[in-house]
């Protein structure tokens, strides 16, 4: 009997939260196919041992990097040599306000965009929804042409029948006439 493992159980936004990266991120993965998926309806739905396969093989990557860089991405590089003057440790103060205000200012700049990523999602999921509607707006002018032809064809038809049917009536009087006129 398969195992839980063996299904796609677990949704997008589980898998993203559980490989700690966004669902954009996710849809990357799934896109270059470095997970199994299913759509089921508009849900999509990731193997769970793919998934489990994923997360072992990132935390081993994230595990060499750190071993290859133990200063923390995110703190200013420190000298070795110890502060003595006064004045060194105001600008050390400086440097730690600069250093924050650059660090919160980044955030605020990295909020906007992932923002500004969610947004281009959604017009992107508008764009694909939007394509079929503007085929389906040219299918069906190509088809009022198509339909105006045809009644300009229906009405010179109709014409034509009409001029021949007027034209019988007259040759079928004249003949007529003709035979009244040849009998006197």
């Amino acid at each position: 009997m398969p195992t839980k493992q063996d299904f796609y159980t677990i949704s997008r936004e589980e898998a993203a939260t559980t490989l700690g990266v966004s669902t954009r991120t996710l849809d990357r993965y799934l896109k270059d196919k470095k997970l199994k998926y299913k759509t089921i309806g508009r849900s999509v739905f990731v193997h769970s041992g793919e998934l489990a396969k994923l997360v072992e093989k990132l935390k081993a990557k994230r595990a060499k990097s750190v071993k290859k860089n133990t200063r923390p991405k995110h703190e200013p590089t420190r000298t070795a040599e110890p502060i003595v003057t006064v004045e060194n440790n105001t600008e050390e103060k400086i440097f730690r306000e600069l250093y924050t205000d650059s660090l919160s200012e980044l955030r605020g700049k990295q909020e906007k965009l992932e923002a500004a990523s969610f947004r281009v999602g959604q017009l992107e999921a508008q764009l694909k929804n939007s394509v079929p509607l503007l085929e389906y707006k040219q299918k069906e002018d190509e088809l009022q042409q198509e339909n105006n032809k045809l009644k300009q064809l229906s009405e010179s038809t109709r014409l034509r029948f009409m001029i021949a049917f007027i034209s019988a009536i007259v040759f079928a009087v004249t003949a007529v006439v003709l035979a009244i006129l040849t009998s006197l």
